[in-house]
Order: C-alpha cells, then sequence, then structure tokens
C-alpha cells in the first residue's frame, strides 16, 4: 500500500508554470483566463488593448514532414520548446513563432481545425478550467511524457505530423474561427494569433501549451450519490474562481495492472510521489498527474466509486476533519506504510491495483458524483478534478491524498480482497 499525505496552508505567489507532456509529444505551458459568450456580459465588460474579456482557443495543424532532423517542423518545434521559459514575453514569442513555422510550410498542409471559448474577466477560473480540459484532452492521447534531445542527428522517416496549440489570451479580438475550411482561412487564423501574442510586449498571452505528434523517431449494481449540501448555506457563501465554499471528494479505481516495473501504473505512481512536494502547486500537479495516468489506463480499468461533501468557508475545519477521516479509513485498511524505494528492473507479477485519490480543493464545481456509473461518467469525473486542481497556481487545492495498494512486488489483490477491503467499487 501506498500512503502519501501533504497539506498546504499557505499561498503560492502567482508565477507561470512551463509543462510538458508526451512521447510522441511536447508540451509547454502556463497559466491564467473563457465560459459563453453572452452579450449582456460583454456589453460591460472593461475594454483592453485586444477587446473585451479573455478568449481561450486552440488551433490544430496537420502536415506532411518529409523528415525528422533539425531543418524540420519536428526539429525547430522541438528547439523553440527548449529555449522557451516561463515568462510571459517568452510564451508569447513560443506561440508566435510557432504559427510562424506553421505558416512557412503552408506547402504540406493537409487539414486543419480551430475552436474558441470567450469569458468575461469575472470567469476567470472557468477560462482557465476551460484551458486545462483542452491541454489534459491533449495530453491523453499519449502515453508517456516526450523531452525533446538537443543533438539527435537521426533524420527518420516521413510522416504527417499533427501541431496543436492552445492560448489562452485577453480581448475577443484574436480570430480563432475559420482553421480548416480553407487555406486562406487557417492562414488568417495563424496571423493573427502571431500578431495578438506579441501586443503588450506580450502581456495578453496568459497561457499557452504546445503539443506535436509523433516526436519518437522510428524506422518506419450502481448506488444512489449522495453530496450533503446545505442550499440555503451556499445562497450567502462567497464566490472563489471554482464556485463557493470547499469540496472534500475521494475517487477510487480498481484496474488490473500485467507487470510491476516502471512504465506501469506502479512505477508511475512512485514517480509522483517521490517527486511531490509539500506547497499547493505541488498537490495540484500530484492530483492533476495521478488523474491523468489513470484516464491514460482507462482499458485496464475494472471498477470504480467516487464520494463527495461539500462544506462552506466557515466550516473549514469540518471539512479538514472529513479529509482526515476519509484518508485514516484507507490507511486502516493496510498494515503498514509503503515507502517508494529506488527504481527497480524487477517487475513483479500482475495483479489487480486499487489507486485511492482524496482531495479537499475550493469550491463546489469539481465534479465527484459518478465514477463507477459508467466508463464515460468515470472518466469526467478524473477529467474535472485535473483540470480544476490547477486552477489558480494550484492555491485552490488545500490536501491531498494518494494511496494504492498492493505495493510489494510479492503481493498481488483478488477479487475477494476488492469485495472486503472496497465494497463501495462499482464493476464497470
Amino acid at each position: 500500500m501506498i500512503n502519501y499525505v501533504w497539506k498546504a496552508a499557505f499561498l503560492i505567489l502567482w508565477s507561470a508554470p512551463v509543462s510538458s507532456f508526451a512521447p510522441n509529444l511536447w508540451g509547454v505551458g502556463h497559466r491564467s483566463l473563457t465560459t459563453t459568450l453572452g452579450l449582456f456580459d460583454k456589453l460591460f465588460e472593461e475594454e483592453g488593448p485586444l477587446g473585451k474579456g479573455i478568449t481561450v482557443g486552440k488551433v490544430q495543424v496537420a502536415l506532411i514532414a518529409s523528415d525528422r532532423g533539425k531543418g524540420s517542423i519536428f526539429g525547430q518545434l522541438e528547439e523553440l520548446s527548449r529555449e522557451s521559459n516561463e515568462d510571459q514575453e517568452e510564451l508569447a514569442y513560443l506561440a508566435r513563432d510557432v504559427c510562424l513555422a506553421l505558416l512557412r510550410r503552408s506547402d504540406d498542409w493537409t487539414a486543419a481545425h480551430s475552436e474558441s471559448k470567450w469569458f468575461k474577466y469575472d470567469d476567470a477560473g472557468k477560462a482557465e478550467s476551460q484551458f486545462n480540459d483542452w491541454a489534459n484532452a491533449e495530453a491523453l492521447k499519449f502515453e508517456k511524457e516526450y523531452i525533446p534531445s538537443e543533438d539527435d542527428e537521426e533524420k527518420g522517416t516521413s510522416t504527417m505530423v499533427v501541431v496543436s496549440l492552445i492560448i489562452e489570451i485577453e480581448g475577443d479580438e484574436t480570430k480563432f474561427d475559420g482553421a480548416g475550411f480553407s487555406l486562406a482561412g487557417t492562414k488568417e487564423v495563424l496571423t493573427s494569433i502571431a500578431s495578438d501574442v506579441m501586443v503588450a510586449e506580450g502581456e495578453v498571452v496568459n497561457a499557452v501549451e504546445l503539443f506535436w505528434t509523433p516526436t519518437v523517431v522510428t524506422i518506419s449494481q450502481k448506488r444512489v450519490h449522495d453530496i450533503s449540501l446545505s442550499l440555503f448555506n451556499k445562497l450567502f457563501e462567497e464566490e472563489g474562481v471554482l464556485g463557493k465554499g470547499i469540496t472534500v471528494g475521494k475517487v477510487q479505481v480498481a484496474l488490473f495492472s500485467k507487470e510491476r516495473g516502471k512504465d506501469s501504473i506502479f512505477g508511475d505512481l512512485e514517480r509522483k510521489a517521490r517527486s511531490t512536494g509539500g506547497s499547493s502547486a505541488h498537490l495540484a500537479i500530484l492530483v492533476k498527474e495521478v488523474c491523468l495516468a489513470l484516464l491514460r489506463r482507462s482499458d485496464d480499468w475494472i471498477a470504480a466509486s467516487s464520494d463527495s461533501q461539500w462544506f462552506p468557508f466557515r466550516e473549514s475545519a469540518k471539512a479538514e476533519a472529513q479529509f482526515n477521516q476519509w484518508a485514516e479509513a484507507e490507511a486502516l485498511k493496510f498494515e503498514k506504510e509503503y515507502i517508494p524505494g529506488i527504481d527497480t528492473e524487477d517487475k513483479g507479477t500482475s495483479t489487480m491495483v486499487v489507486v485511492s485519490l482524496i482531495v479537499e480543493i475550493e469550491g463546489d464545481s469539481t465534479r465527484f458524483d459518478g465514477a463507477g456509473f459508467s466508463m464515460e461518467a468515470t472518466r469526467q469525473v478524473l477529467t474535472s478534478l485535473a483540470s480544476n486542481a490547477v486552477v489558480a497556481e494550484g492555491e485552490v487545492v488545500s490536501a491531498a491524498e494518494v494511496l494504492w495498494t498492493p505495493s510489494a512486488r510479492d503481493e498481488t489483490l483478488t477479487s475477494r480482497d476488492l469485495m472486503a477491503d472496497f465494497p463501495t467499487l462499482i464493476t464497470l
């Protein structure tokens, strides 16, 4: 069993995180503000250098690459990724240079797509959640993280490549609609982004995430869910970036693992546990990455369950007590605590594994109900949690605990163990 817990009782100063994903993908990210557009909302919205509110947009271009060398689209994207840092202006340059790199290769385009959502400034949390939703959706298409190498001379073979650029930018003037309708329409979208991101020395850019694939060089019983909630308490509760009050939620997923090596769910969780610090930001990343690790292995799911309770801010002590109660209840199912050790080549035997994630998060908009009701509902719970955990640089996460069993490489978990120790799990 694994039992890792950290709590954060302080705020982290806002910074721009850089994130990366993929094995057939590389990601570079940073944060800040979108929801369905209402003309009434726009009427009273403050005007900025690029118009009103905030826009979250996504552009994807598919093109043919004749090779994978330094002069190819692969080489250029890898170089841009390595040179980018957390500074807003650098992120703006990254977005601009990616657009220009694609525009210079318009003769190689094979397909394109774009979409966007607009949000008023007061809905910054919703905008951030939308950005995270789209970024996570792209990350989930890949099985592991890819880190670009600096000096790989291997040019590989020709292939189609898809480049995805997700941006959160202030204002409503940047053109996102039209990519894929025609070559001219796609050029207009990329040109608009390339121009607008440099306005005000890049300060209009709140978040950028870049993905491309491929990158690796190859030779050719159901139960009714109940949420304890007082509508009267909610009515007068202060609104935060993710809604009102505090939610304590628990998600459990049982899945089959054919081995225990570095690339298994065991290896993945052990790496994340060892590398996690105690700040809110670190906790948020832990929650997000555990959710993504489970989502990537949805084909192996056997059962799942979830539960949550809502508390007004003035009852934060009760929320903490609920968190501790659930965490201790899970810990008591095991005889000893497991501390992840160094990586081992011993892959162990196949087994079922149960991963439990308990989170205390601000607001009431994170979805916890439905895991175990269906595969899709379970995906939605994990996706919502992965996206919302990193809102406001993770400051919305107050506590997180990750537990998994079994942990010893000679120990296995049977169907009878699942029924005895995890009676709330619902077979998928």
